[in-house]
Formats: C-alpha cells, sequence, structure tokens
C-alpha cells in the first residue's frame, strides 16, 4: 500500500506498477498481501515423448523431487498426471521460503535448468506438439509420403 486517501488506495503490485483503486471497490474484494508470505510454490508440467519407457517414467518422479532438494527448495509433490497430445504428462510443485520475489524466481530458473540438465543426462526426451498426416487415394489406401522405391527416414534407421 503506497497511499490511502478518502476515496481511493494506491497499491504497488509485486511487478511495479502502481494501481489506484477506489475504496468502495477495495472494500467488497479480497485482497492477497504478497509480503506477508512464508513461502511461494512453483509447478512445473513436463511432459516426456510416448517412446519413454515406462521403467523410466516411473523413475521421473524420485528424479524430480531430488533435483528439488538439490537445489535448496521445499518439495511438495510429484507425480504422472495423464496422457497428453503429444506427451506423458508430469507434474513437479515446490516451495521456496520466504516473500522475496526475486529469491524465488531465481530458485524456480535453477530447478527448471536442472531438470533439463537432469533429463539430457538421462536421455529422457521432453515432447513438443507433434502431428502424423495420412494420406488416402480416392479408394482409402493409404498414399505413401515419399516416392516408391524410397524409404523414409523412419523406415531407413533402425530404431
Amino acid at each position: 500500500v503506497e497511499a490511502i486517501g478518502l476515496k481511493s488506495t494506491r497499491i504497488r503490485s509485486i511487478d511495479g506498477e502502481e494501481r489506484v483503486i477506489s475504496n468502495k471497490n477495495l472494500l467488497n474484494k479480497e485482497i492477497l498481501n504478497n509480503t506477508q508470505r512464508n513461502h511461494r510454490r512453483a509447478k512445473f508440467v513436463i511432459g516426456v515423448t510416448y517412446s519413454t519407457p515406462p521403467e523410466v517414467c516411473s523413475r521421473i518422479p524420485a528424479m524430480l523431487k531430488e533435483i528439488v532438494e538439490a537445489n535448496d527448495k521445499i518439495f511438495t509433490r510429484a507425480g504422472f498426471t495423464g496422457f497428453g497430445a503429444s506427451s506423458l504428462d508430469f507434474e513437479v510443485q515446490f516451495d521456496s521460503k520466504g516473500p522475496d520475489y526475486a529469491s524465488f524466481y531465481d530458485g524456480r530458473t535453477a530447478v527448471g535448468i536442472a531438470i533439463l540438465k537432469r533429463f539430457n543426462d538421462e536421455k529422457i526426451e521432453i515432447a513438443f506438439p507433434t502431428q502424423v498426416n495420412m494420406m488416402a487415394a480416392p479408394d482409402g489406401s493409404v498414399v505413401m509420403p515419399y516416392p516408391e522405391g524410397r524409404q523414409s527416414d523412419a523406415e531407413a534407421s533402425p530404431a
């Protein structure tokens, strides 16, 4: 709170904006005081490719817990959340002590980079939106997306 007047109150937002709110509106709304927080919670949703083996997927929540704790954050939970359009989705939640937003932001960045490094080391691929388009001839038969006699990249290279 910057200033309280007869008709309005000036409030400084977390990103530095000054907001002027009429006292009538202020009294009718819930107010969140970010400076009185004892922690902040971060959440990442991470999608891995559908080609990730189930054995690897079962280790991901424990990996995420290790990463969070190695970065001096308070682990809350991690687990599988669903089958996405292009990914197997996992979520991790963790807390940062104190109200300081800059410290929280830096900690969230450190955890995110650590997740990327660990997944790269473990050869776990982060998914991105993909789509397979199949072409069909008028009779309904599949039309191959490459000239006859040439293998697709997937067929040419062993998996």
